[in-house]
């Protein structure tokens, strides 16, 4: 049976992850040196590790997979290597994607039996005992602190804590953009419309999220907590009409292996993603003050967006 790669730089100590076969994980230090040391991560899944997510202090990390857990690792000294935790329950199918509370504690996961669950991933061999929180007090291993349905039936994508940890963003396949806000007793506000599934989304204030997927096209959400309202405030790729012309070979092979297409004109898309959009991440800033976002896509491109720049050239978009 193949696998895939999956591959997470923790930031701040430059350590990197890496899934070995289906069991197990092979997790690099980089240190002064220069020379990346590998440890051994035993994760205990039977099937395909699916998404990766390091913890904001980098002392534990998160592993959804198709064995319908989460494998929460933490290094243990006496043995020199990382030892799993599991969630389980209630989670019914693959876990497809993970976000962290900034806490440290909490762990937000969306599946594929269509919900968006919150967990509490405290390790009390290697953490202080939490505070109680807005999504609760009980903060056990596994304890499950809320869960989600947005009522359609698609298979949630992507899924992101807000910078203060009180509401979570989820994207799933049934073109549905959802907010469970934790200071409105977990109120739920879903918006769905025109546009096709969304793959990825990220908080880039507070109060304001980009999601983005098959419609190739970035788009700017905001939520008001007091009205209980969740809004499109603009698309952020505003197309512009391009010149027809020729297709040299090179070209068109080029676009077959991007867009899966010949390259004619009457396919030729006039946002700058060719095809669909499968991560948004912050660039430059923070989730509380992010001035930048990225985006990758199955066309191969990765696109740098300067939030500032597009309000300013944008008309009516304003990031609250």
């Amino acid at each position: 049976m193949g696998s895939g790669l999956l591959v997470l730089i923790g930031p701040p100590s430059q350590t990197g992850l890496s899934p070995v076969v289906l069991i197990g994980m092979h997790m690099y230090g980089h240190f002064k040196q220069e020379r990346w040391k590998p440890d051994l991560v035993i994760l205990r899944i039977n099937r395909a590790a699916t998404c990766v997510k390091w913890s904001p202090k980098e002392n534990k990390f998160a592993v959804g997979s198709g064995a319908r857990l989460i494998s929460v690792s933490y290094y243990e000294d006496e043995h020199t290597w990382w030892v799993s935790k599991h969630i389980k329950k209630p989670i019914r199918s693959t876990v497809t994607c993970l976000d962290w509370h900034p806490n440290n504690y909490l762990i937000a996961a969306g599946s594929t039996d269509f919900k968006a669950r919150v967990f509490s991933g405290y390790i009390k061999e290697i953490e202080e005992k939490p505070e109680p929180c807005v999504w609760g007090s009980k903060m056990i291993f596994a304890n499950l602190m809320a869960e989600f349905s947005n009522g359609g039936g698609g298979w949630v994508h992507a899924v992101s804590f807000s910078p203060s940890g009180d509401k979570i963003g989820w994207v799933a396949h049934d073109s549905s953009v959802c907010v469970a806000d934790a200071t409105q007793d977990n109120r739920l506000v879903v918006v769905k419309d025109s546009f096709l599934p969304f793959m990825g989304i990220t908080w880039v204030t507070e109060n304001s999220l980009v999601a983005a997927g098959y419609d190739c096209n970035p788009m700017l959400f905001t939520y008001n907590a007091s009205q209980g309202k969740l809004s499109l405030v603009s698309k952020l790729d505003i197309p512009q009409e391009k010149e027809a012309g020729t297709i040299s070979a090179m070209n068109r092979f080029r676009s077959l292996d991007k867009k899966a297409s010949s390259g004619d004109t009457a396919t030729e898309l006039k946002t700058q993603h060719q095809n669909t959009i499968s991560q948004v991440s912050v660039f430059e800033g923070t989730k509380a003050q992010c001035r930048k976002i990225s985006t990758s896509g199955v066309d191969g491109s990765i696109i740098i967006w300067d939030l500032h720049s597009l309000e300013k050239s944008i008309q009516n978009l304003k990031i609250a």
